[in-house]
């Protein structure tokens, strides 16, 4: 099986440490709080300006890049998928806000011993790199990307956090951990 595998929000808890600084990050600017809490992307979930917004971005992103832990058991689950002989290819958005996001990322995956066959940057819209890369699965956290996907005929595991969106369609099964992906691998591997 050819997988795709978002990074931030599926294999780094990113997500999280990004909630959590932008919400002290509206306090720090006098904001009024979220408007719209089930949106991922922090510049739809407040009502900030542009000049706001490229603030919070230069002062979090790479920081959390560089620190967020791993997913519980993401390392454990990516090795067994790995040994089985699935081939995990990395689609990540990494390195469409700043250059300097692509080396932090080949860092953190070389200090946390994770291993893939491909890593792609810049992966804004995912659609034609899922094509091109002939998936059988996608597993991602931003809804847009999955409904994208799912559309396209591919499978999906929505890394949900319980905030976010819900998106029902036949292609997309809903995931909260790495245990819940390897028991959907196995189970796909038994039919």
């Amino acid at each position: 099986m050819i997988i795709g595998i978002d990074l931030d929000g599926v294999v780094f808890n990113t997500e999280t440490y990004f909630r959590t600084y932008g919400e002290l990050f509206d306090i720090k600017i006098g904001g009024k709080g979220m408007i719209n809490p089930t949106e991922l992307k922090v510049r739809k979930r407040y009502d900030w300006s542009k000049q706001e917004r490229q603030q919070f971005l230069d002062e979090v992103v790479t920081e959390v890049e560089k620190t967020a832990p791993l997913m519980p058991y993401a390392k454990e689950v990516l090795a067994t998928l790995k040994q089985a002989g699935h081939k995990l290819v990395v689609i990540t958005s990494r390195g469409y806000l700043y250059d300097e996001e692509i080396e932090i990322t080949k860092q953190r995956l070389q200090v946390d011993g994770l291993e893939f066959d491909k890593v792609i940057y810049k992966a804004y819209d995912k659609l034609d790199i899922c094509k091109e890369e002939k998936l059988d699965l996608l597993i991602e956290d931003f809804s847009d990307n999955v409904e994208v996907a799912a559309n396209a005929g591919i499978k999906c595991l929505y890394f949900r956090d319980a905030s976010l969106k819900e998106v029902k369609h036949e292609n997309v099964t809903e995931v909260h951990n790495w245990a819940e992906v390897l028991r959907y691998v196995l189970n796909c591997q038994e039919k």
